[in-house]
């Protein structure tokens, strides 16, 4: 596996206190929205750095958003509103070099590793010195006698199936740190269920994709459009036009017809995903659509967009506080021109989610990193990042997958 990794490393947390900070970051994972910023940064950042101490060197704190989300969990705790506190002292004082190991900064009481390579099925440990240690043995080297106080990561939620990283990965991270390869034995932190077998779809579904394609041929609907207000039927027909690719325009008939049932479902979210659209099906969708049914639109993937498609949703969809613009055609350059030139277009969204948007600028010119987030973020609560320990650089060709990981002492 080719993976590329970064970890932060937050001071004066040791004990109880890395439990629940781990656990907080965890529940941020479970976030969709999270989920699909992490993962595109993640499919951006293949191919341009090299591993440790090779270049192209990772920036501190290139993964920002990621960062974001750990200096919530880390540094504010609202999980008791009688102890409610936040931390921190500046992203401009908690930079540290890319270049260093994981025990280079006195790491007396250990560290904390989050593997998020899949956002959706992390895995974690503690380490001290140099064995992995789930959250009930860390904590038990400061408590020895169990306590009534709730003290590991996943009781919350008993089931969820957190992988304990295994010391194979560490030591693929970190040779040095951690000589001799795997543990004898990779634990599970909670065991995950394992799946039945797949039940056989209805008789109906399995016809549904092939008349389809009929009706695409003969660009006549008569026959499935019944099957468009059963809200079942309705997806499996949604199915069957999304397998197509580029998007028939014999499709958008019965797409919108099916659209408005989808609304109601999703609460108002539109999904232009999957298949590449047209600027010119996106337009006619949106003509058929009522303007205040859709609360958010998502178009990530779509490589065929214009920036004026995106003040045209604005002017169409009068409600419309979120639009998704991940791993879209559309430049850093195309977007900040509408910011500069068209501010108005997006005075009502509240969430814009594009690269551009995702980056730190500058407020000091002798700081290596900026300690705020440009137009996506509040200032950011701080901790301490390292990215990216590696031995080679990695390139698009790679086999496997990118793993990004977030250490913490």
């Amino acid at each position: 596996m080719h993976e590329i990794y970064f970890f932060s490393l937050s001071m004066w947390c040791y004990g109880r206190l890395p439990l629940p900070g781990s656990r907080r970051f965890l529940n941020l994972l479970k976030n969709p929205d999270n989920v699909k910023i992490l993962r595109d940064k993640l499919r951006r950042a293949q191919g341009h750095y090299g591993r440790q101490g090779e270049a192209p060197h990772v920036q501190p704190l290139g993964f920002p958003y990621a960062h974001y989300l750990l200096a919530q969990a880390r540094n504010t705790d609202l999980d008791n509103p009688d102890y409610a506190y936040t931390s921190g002292v500046g992203l401009e004082n908690a930079v540290v070099s890319p270049n260093e190991g994981c025990f280079d900064h006195d790491n007396d009481d250990g560290i904390t590793v989050i593997d998020v390579t899949d956002p959706t099925n992390p895995a974690f440990c503690h380490v001290i010195e140099d064995e992995p240690f789930t959250p009930e043995q860390y904590v038990r080297r400061y408590y020895p006698v169990p306590s009534k106080e709730r003290m590991t990561v996943l009781e919350d939620d008993p089931d969820e199936g957190i992988r304990l990283l295994s010391r194979d990965v560490l030591a693929e991270i970190w040779p040095e740190g951690f000589p001799g390869g795997k543990t004898p034995q990779e634990e599970v932190l909670v065991k995950e269920p394992t799946p039945g077998a797949a039940a056989l779809p209805p008789l109906a579904d399995l016809i549904i994709g092939p008349s389809v394609d009929q009706c695409l041929l003969q660009n006549d609907w008569s026959g499935l459009e019944p099957f468009f207000e059963m809200p079942d039927k309705a997806e499996r027909n949604k199915e069957a036009l999304f397998s197509k690719g580029p998007f028939p325009d014999a499709g958008i008939m019965p797409l919108t017809k099916m659209l408005p049932h989808e609304l109601k479902k999703n609460n108002g979210t539109l999904e232009i995903v999957g298949p590449q659209f047209t600027p010119e099906q996106i337009r006619s969708i949106m003509s058929a659509l009522l303007a205040d049914a859709v609360q958010a639109v998502k178009l990530s993937g779509q490589q065929s967009l214009v920036p004026k498609l995106i003040v045209d949703l604005v002017t169409t969809f009068s409600n419309i506080p979120c639009i998704d613009l991940l791993d879209t055609n559309i430049t850093d350059e195309q977007l900040l021109e509408i910011c500069s030139k068209q501010p108005e277009a997006l005075y009502k969204f509240h969430t814009i989610v594009h690269p551009a948007l995702l980056v730190l600028v500058p407020t000091k010119p002798n700081l290596p990193v900026p300690p705020l987030f440009f137009l996506a973020f509040p200032p950011c609560l701080p901790c301490i990042i390292l990215p990216l320990p590696s031995t080679r650089p990695l390139k698009t060709t790679d086999t496997g997958s990118i793993a990004q990981y977030l250490v913490f002492r």
